[in-house]
């Protein structure tokens, strides 16, 4: 892991040049105002979306069932409420989950990010809880990832956003909730 950037000390499991592309889209997005991350791994990533959105009066949620944050999930926590980001502790695919992920997106433009281990399940299920406009990005596209992954009843209600901006080599699948 040591060849990935850190943000705020923590890793992102993130190139620099995907980080790099995910805050100017949202710089062009200034309506997101909730973030949801499926898959927090070392929590670098969440507390970077925090970063890109706290000031405009965002918030994140982040989901995973492990805590793996670097030198402990205590400091993390700390770093991650000066951010506005929260930890979900559970099952992605626990309908309990979805309801609160429903729940924190609700009345707000969201963009969810999927990046935990069963990427088309998360897009799959996901999608259907999304509001028109809202966004759905998935990290390791073309890899674990690909378009014949997504169902489809769940390609019926998404169509690419600016993917253009999101080279193969960064591989991440930029989507938004049809009208």
């Amino acid at each position: 892991m040591g060849g990935w950037p850190t943000f705020d000390g923590y890793i992102t499991e993130q190139c620099q040049d995907g980080m790099d592309r995910l805050r100017a889209m949202l710089e062009g997005e200034p309506d997101v105002l909730r973030i949801v991350e499926i898959g927090t791994g070392h929590g670098g990533t969440s507390l970077f979306f925090g970063s890109c959105i706290q000031d405009r009066g965002g918030k994140v949620l982040t989901v995973d069932r492990e805590r793996l944050m670097d030198n402990g999930y205590t400091g993390w926590a700390s770093a991650a409420e000066a951010r506005g980001v929260s930890f979900l502790w559970g099952n992605a695919f626990d309908a309990h989950t979805v309801d609160k992920v429903r729940e924190f997106i609700s009345g707000h433009r969201a963009m969810l990010f999927c990046d935990d281990g069963d990427k088309p399940h998360e897009v799959n299920l996901y999608a259907p809880i999304l509001k028109p406009g809202d966004l759905l990005y998935a990290h390791d596209y073309g890899g674990e990832l690909k378009d014949t992954d997504i169902l489809p009843e769940t390609a019926a209600l998404i169509e690419d956003h600016k993917q253009s901006q999101f080279p193969r080599n960064v591989t991440i699948m930029s989507r938004m909730r049809k009208l």
